[in-house]
C-alpha cells in the first residue's frame, strides 16, 4: 500500500512540490516508512528529495525551495516488496530515454520473471528490489523502441499497452517525463485507486493525479473522475488525452481500501469510503443482536473503527463512548512490519480489562481465548461486499483475498506468498536486531564514561577552556536527523588517548621495526667503502695493464722500455705513502677524464718535489718532461717525512685549483694519461 501523486501547474512560477507535500501529508496514512518529491523545472531539469520516514520529517521548507518547477510527482510508501532502505524510496528515475519519472500503488506477480527479462535480454540494470523500478524498466524500454528524438502521446499508449501486456498485478501509476508532462494509469481490474481532476489556475487550467480523492478536495481540485481499469491518462501543458488501451476485466477493487486503508472521507470508483462504513456498521449490529443482545456496553479502538462503532451505536440505541485515546503521533499499526508488531489485539483486550470498560459474562471460542477477549464477532464477508456494492451497482465484484486467499489476478502461488512474508518478517527482525545493538553499545558507552569519570580527576577551568567539547557536523541535514543531532550533542568523543593502541598503530609500529631490522642487515652485510675501492682497483689495473704499451709511447727516443715502466710505476708510488694513498684513492673515483688525473698527479707531484727537493724534483721533471734519468726506489719514498705529505695533501685539497696547476704542459695526444697511476 502506498500513496501516489502527480501535479501540472500552468503558472510556470508556481511550485509543484509545495502542492505535493500538502497532498502527501493527506496520504500519510497509506504509508510511513518513506516519502519522495521530484520536481522538473526549466529546460528539463529534474529536482528530487526524498528519504525515510514520515513527509513532515523528510521534507523542510528550504527542500521545497529548491524543488523548483511547474510539474512533478510525489509518493509515501509502505513495502510490500523489497525492503524499507532509503535507496527504494520513491519516485524512482531513469535518464534513457526522454529521462522518466516513475511512481507506483500495488504489487507485481511476475517480479523475477521481468527482472530476468530486463537483465539478461534488453539489459537494464536493476538496483534495488522495487516493483515500482521494474515498472519503470519496462515503460522506458517500451518508448526506446521508438528511437524517435521527440515523442507524442502515441508513442506513451503504446509503451502502456507493452506494460498491461508484460505487467501481471495490482497496480496504479503515476509517470513524468522531463518537459513534457504526467501522466497517469491504472491495472487491467482496477485492484489500486487512482483519480485526477482539474483547478482554474492562474495562468490556465491546473491538473492533479492522486490515489485519493480526498487530496483533489483539499486542493480544490474539482470534475474529480477515477481512472478507469486498462485506461491511461496523459496530461501536457496545453490538453488532456484519455484513451482506454485494453478491455478492461471485470473491475474489482480491493475492499480493505473500504475497510481500513482509504481515509473517510474519501470516494473511490462512486463510492463514499464513509458511507460505506456506516453500512458496515448497520450490519455488524444486526450480527451483534443476533449473538449478544443488547445489553452491553460499546468501545472503540480509534481511528478506523469509529464510523462502524457509531453506527453499531446508533441502531443499538446504546451511548457511544471512547475508552481508548489514541497518541495522534503513533503511525497505524497494520502497516508496522511483522507480525510480532501487527498482533496488539491482546494487548488492546487487556487494557480494556485492566480499565472495567468491557465486561462480558460468554463463553469463548478458541480465538477469544487467545486474545483474552469473551467472545469475538466477525464482519460478515458478504456484509462487507454489499456495504461497498450498494452504493456503486456497476461493481460486482471486489478483490477480497486479504480476507479468502481468492485473487484476481493469475499467477498468485505458495512460494509466491511465502516471499513475501518472509520479505517482511526479515526487515521485523532487521529491525529488533538493529535496536538490541543500539541497547549494547549504549551500555558499553556508558560503562566507559563511568570508569573515565571515576579514574580521571577534575581539570581546572583554564584546562576545561582549552579541551572544550567536540561536536559531531552533519554534512546534510535533514528534520529526520533532528534527533540524531540532539541525542548525539551529550555522546562523549571519544580522544585518542581514550581509545589506546589501535591495531592500525600497532601494525605501522611493528612495519618500521622489520625496516629498520631490514636496514641495519643491509648495513652489516655491505663494506662502506666497498664500491670506492672497487672503482679504484679497477682503474689501477686498467692503467696498469697499459702502461707497458703507452711507455714508449711517452719517450719514443728512449729504447730501454723496461726502464720506463719501471721509472714510471715507481713515480707513482710516490703516493703509496698511507695518507697520500688514502687520499688518491679518494679523489680518482671523482675525477672526469684522465686529463683531470693527470692535473691532480702533476699537482701532487710539485708539492712532494717542494718537500723533497733532492729527489722528487727529478721524478717529476721526468714525468713532465718524458725523461727518465732518474728512478728513484720505493723505499727512498717512503721515506718522506708524514707530516710533510699531510701538509702537502692538505695544500692540494684547500688550494683552489688555479694556484695549484703551474705547469699546464700536456702529454701528446696519443698518450694515455691513466697510464701515469702505475
Amino acid at each position: 500500500m502506498c500513496g501516489i501523486l502527480a501535479t501540472l501547474l500552468t503558472d510556470h512560477t508556481s511550485l509543484a512540490s509545495v502542492e505535493l507535500f500538502e497532498g502527501l501529508q493527506i496520504l500519510q496514512h497509506r504509508g510511513q516508512d518513506a516519502a519522495g518529491i521530484v520536481t522538473c523545472g526549466q529546460k528539463g531539469r529534474l529536482y528530487q528529495c526524498k528519504g525515510n520516514g514520515m513527509v513532515r520529517d523528510v521534507f523542510n521548507q528550504e527542500h521545497l525551495q529548491n524543488l523548483v518547477g511547474n510539474l512533478g510527482i510525489g509518493h509515501v510508501r509502505y513495502p510490500t516488496a523489497g525492503s524499507s532502505s532509503h535507496s527504494e524510496a520513491q519516485p524512482f528515475y531513469v535518464n534513457s530515454p526522454y529521462g522518466i519519472v516513475f511512481a507506483h500503488n500495488g504489487n507485481l506477480i511476475n517480479a523475477d520473471e521481468l527482472k530476468n527479462f530486463l537483465d539478461f535480454t534488453v539489459h537494464r540494470h536493476i538496483n534495488t528490489d522495487s516493483d515500482s523500478e521494474l515498472l519503470l524498466n519496462i515503460f522506458a524500454n517500451n518508448l526506446q523502441k521508438t528511437n524517435k528524438a521527440r515523442i507524442n502521446e502515441q508513442d506513451i499508449f503504446t509503451a502502456i499497452r507493452g506494460i498491461y501486456e508484460q505487467c501481471i498485478g495490482a497496480y496504479a501509476c503515476v509517470a513524468m517525463i522531463a518537459g513534457f508532462g504526467i501522466i497517469g494509469f491504472r491495472d487491467l481490474h482496477g485492484i489500486r485507486p487512482i483519480c485526477y481532476g482539474t483547478r482554474q489556475g492562474v495562468a490556465g487550467i491546473d491538473y492533479m493525479f492522486a490515489s485519493e480523492s480526498v487530496v483533489l478536495d483539499h486542493a480544490g481540485f474539482t470534475d474529480v473522475k477515477d481512472i478507469n481499469p486498462g485506461e491511461a491518462v496523459i496530461i501536457t501543458k496545453t490538453a488532456i488525452t484519455k484513451r482506454q488501451l485494453i478491455s478492461p476485466e471485470k473491475i474489482a477493487p480491493c475492499i480493505f481500501e473500504f475497510v481500513y486503508f482509504a481515509r473517510p472521507d474519501s470516494v473511490i470508483d462512486g463510492i463514499s469510503v464513509y458511507r460505506s462504513r456506516l453500512e458496515m456498521g448497520e450490519y455488524l449490529a444486526d450480527q451483534v443482536i443476533k449473538k449478544c443482545g443488547e445489553n452491553l456496553d460499546i468501545d472503540v479502538v480509534p481511528d478506523t473503527s469509529r464510523v462502524a462503532a457509531l453506527q453499531v451505536s446508533h441502531k443499538l440505541k446504546i451511548a457511544y463512548r471512547e475508552g481508548f485515546i489514541k497518541n495522534r503521533y503513533v503511525g497505524r499499526t497494520f502497516i508496522m512490519s511483522g507480525q510480532q508488531i501487527r498482533t496488539t489485539s491482546k494487548e488492546i483486550v487487556q487494557m480494556a480489562r485492566d480499565a472495567e470498560l468491557v465486561a462480558y459474562d460468554r463463553d469463548v471460542d478458541s480465538i477469544a481465548k487467545e486474545i483474552g477477549a469473551d467472545m469475538v464477532i466477525y464482519q460478515e464477508l458478504e456484509d462487507l461486499i454489499s456495504s461497498c456494492r450498494k452504493f456503486n451497482s456497476n461493481i460486482s465484484k471486489f478483490d477480497c483475498s486479504v480476507f479468502n486467499g481468492c485473487y484476481v489476478t493469475s499467477g498468485i502461488t505458495q512460494e509466491y506468498l511465502d516471499k513475501l512474508e518472509n520479505t517482511l518478517n526479515s526487515k521485523s527482525h532487521a529491525t529488533a536486531a538493529s535496536k538490541q545493538r543500539k541497547e549494547r553499545l549504549e551500555a558499553l558507552r556508558k560503562r566507559k564514561l563511568d570508569s573515565e569519570s571515576t579514574n580521571t580527576t577534575t581539570t581546572t577551568d583554564e584546562n576545561n577552556n582549552d579541551n572544550t567539547e567536540k561536536k559531531l557536523k552533519f554534512r546534510n541535514y535533514t528534520p529526520i536527523n533532528e534527533e540524531i543531532i540532539k541525542a548525539t550533542e551529550k555522546i562523549h568523543i571519544a580522544t585518542p588517548d581514550d581509545l589506546g593502541e589501535t591495531l592500525e598503530k600497532q601494525a605501522n609500529k611493528l612495519t618500521k621495526e622489520v625496516e629498520a631490522a631490514d636496514e641495519a642487515k643491509r648495513a652489516e652485510e655491505v663494506n662502506p667503502n666497498w664500491d670506492l675501492k672497487r672503482d679504484v682497483e679497477k682503474k689501477l689495473e686498467k692503467l696498469n695493464k697499459r702502461t707497458q704499451d703507452i711507455s714508449i709511447t711517452i719517450n719514443p727516443d728512449d729504447s730501454d722500455d723496461e726502464k720506463n715502466v719501471t721509472t714510471l710505476t715507481t713515480t707513482v708510488n710516490l703516493a703509496d705513502a698511507p695518507p697520500v694513498r688514502a687520499e688518491v684513492e679518494k679523489i680518482i673515483p671523482t675525477c672526469e677524464d684522465d686529463e683531470e688525473i693527470l692535473d691532480y698527479l702533476k699537482e701532487l707531484l710539485k708539492h712532494v718535489q717542494q718537500s723533497s727537493p733532492s729527489q722528487d724534483e727529478v721524478v717529476a721533471d721526468s714525468i713532465i718532461n718524458n725523461q727518465s734519468t732518474f728512478s728513484p726506489t720505493p723505499s727512498q719514498t717512503v721515506q718522506q717525512s708524514s707530516q710533510d705529505v699531510e701538509v702537502v695533501m692538505d695544500r692540494v685539497v684547500n688550494e683552489p685549483f688555479s694556484k695549484r696547476i703551474q705547469d699546464d704542459t700536456r702529454l701528446p695526444e696519443n698518450a694515455s694519461i691513466s697510464s701515469l697511476l702505475q
